[in-house]
């Protein structure tokens, strides 16, 4: 069986400026599992490539709208601009 498997990769800014927030005290606590895994996807916070909100909102059984607003809320609540 051939299977594809996402390779680590070095963080975008976006990411390292995700995860900095994370680390600040406090950071997991704001966000739901959910939200974790949300972001995690969208911008490979644990060095995988970034997904697109399309496969993100298959794995989470919405759509990509939805997920788009799932990662929106997700950033707002740690205070990061989701459009800069």
């Amino acid at each position: 069986m051939n299977e594809t498997k996402r390779k680590p990769k070095i963080p975008n800014a976006k990411a390292c400026s995700i995860m900095a927030t994370l680390r600040r005290a406090g950071g997991f606590d704001r966000l739901t599992p959910r939200e974790r895994s949300v972001l995690d996807w969208r911008f490979g916070l644990t060095g995988y490539p970034p997904e697109t909100l399309e496969v993100i909102g298959g794995r989470l059984g919405v759509t990509r709208e939805r997920a788009r607003q799932v990662v929106a809320l997700a950033l707002e609540k740690l205070g990061v601009d989701p459009w800069e």
